[in-house]
């Protein structure tokens, strides 16, 4: 069970990135967008924080592609999210109101949420291990400039065979991060709050 959600199986967000607190819209103005529904604000490095980190790194997935970096010190775009519990669409003066602020309005359950951790930890180890293996082709380059440099000599590593080392690494793993990515906007098309 998801934390961030809460007691519900399902809750609204509207995650923000804002420098100051005082950006966000009160519970007075969020009443005036949603009058039935109830609201959480959360601060995205407070108590549940781990959740909010998994959608740090599908963000920076979404947004960077195969170089995402998903550690702890990446880059982070949300700094709030309001949990709305409601029937209602996503209301377009808030939009239009915090646009700037606003990275995005999502629909989670529970279940989307370790989806989500799925997904997010797929990716890391495919992009992994892709990343060591292409490392290779560095140390191949490396094993040449060290026969330079202690005056050795073999011809296997002075003159790889350019045609087989092309067949392994040219577009090594773009198959299974083109899947991973389908897969993320499988995920983020079922959780769009619309």
């Amino acid at each position: 069970m998801n934390g961030l959600i809460g007691n519900h199986d399902y809750a609204k967000f509207v995650f923000l990135g804002v420098d100051n607190d005082a950006d966000l819209p009160n519970k007075s103005k969020l009443l005036n967008y949603f009058p039935s529904g109830t609201f959480n604000i959360y601060k995205a490095h407070g108590y549940f924080s781990n959740s909010f980190h998994e959608l740090e790194k599908f963000y920076a997935i979404k947004r960077n592609g195969f170089r995402a970096d998903v550690t702890r010190g990446m880059k982070t775009y949300i700094s709030h999210g309001i949990r709305i519990i409601t029937d209602e669409p996503p209301n377009t003066f808030l939009a239009l109101e915090f646009g700037a602020s606003i990275v995005d309005f999502l629909d989670l359950s529970h279940s989307d949420m370790e989806e989500l951790t799925i997904l997010v930890d797929s990716w890391s180890q495919l992009t992994s291990t892709v990343n060591r293996v292409l490392a290779c082709l560095d140390h191949i380059e490396q094993a040449k400039l060290t026969l330079n440099k202690n005056n050795l000599s073999d011809s296997k590593i002075e003159n790889p065979d350019e045609k087989s080392l092309s067949l392994i690494f040219d577009n090594y793993g773009d198959l299974a991060i083109k899947q991973m990515v389908d897969r993320f906007d499988a995920w983020y098309q079922k959780v769009i709050w619309r």
